[in-house]
């Protein structure tokens, strides 16, 4: 793997337009060589996922299919742990010696990266891209970006966005009772109709 790397990470249960709005946002703007899209296998944050491990793989390919650049990995999927974006980060630069790597996150993700596991490692390893919308999030961002840069040398691009909003809870809810299908990239629906997740069955 060479040149620059872009990581978005996510449980992605289901991938949506938010998540492909925000990558048509950054890849402009970051011009890196490759983004990596990688479903998460054992997220800290949650206790489980509604969606399988296979499912969510498949239906993060279909996703991001339509970008280019962007490819899809089951890095962390494939591994038993849990998943800690130090790992990870940690796996491509042994990968990608040279180039850069950046972690990309949405604002309110950034806003709880002092919070995660080896932060020093992730800042050592990465620069942040933030993906900031613009009604009430640049102070906030701004000051984090300020302090990380001060208590871990962080490196942080702030990218605009204007996103699609999207609640991954309501989504889900939505598709229980056949709905949602505009929320969600092409061929994604279809897939979770026929294999019934989120409690949505087929017709």
């Amino acid at each position: 793997m060479t040149g620059d790397v872009g990581l978005f990470g996510g449980t992605f249960d289901p991938p949506h337009l938010g998540h492909v709005c925000l990558l048509e946002t950054v890849t402009p703007a970051l011009a890196p060589a490759r983004i990596l899209v990688m479903p998460a296998g054992r997220p800290p944050h949650k206790d489980r996922t509604r969606a399988s491990p296979e499912d969510r793989l498949v239906m993060a390919r279909l996703a991001f299919a339509s970008l280019p650049g962007v490819a899809v990995s089951d890095w962390e999927l494939s591994r038993p742990e849990v998943s800690y974006t130090a790992d990870t980060l940690r796996h491509l630069r042994a990968a990608a010696p040279s180039g850069r790597l950046w972690l990309i996150v949405g604002a309110d993700m950034f806003l709880t990266l002092p919070t995660w596991r080896r932060p020093e490692e992730i800042f050592a390893l990465a620069r942040v891209a933030v993906l900031v919308r613009a009604a009430g999030q640049e102070r906030a961002v701004a000051e984090t970006a300020a302090f990380l840069a001060h208590r871990f040398d962080a490196a942080v691009d702030i990218v605009p966005h204007t996103p699609v909003e999207v609640s991954s809870s309501a989504l889900r809810a939505q598709l229980a009772s056949g709905e949602g299908a505009a929320l969600l990239p092409a061929g994604v629906f279809d897939y979770i109709r026929a294999r019934g997740l989120y409690a949505c069955q087929a017709t």
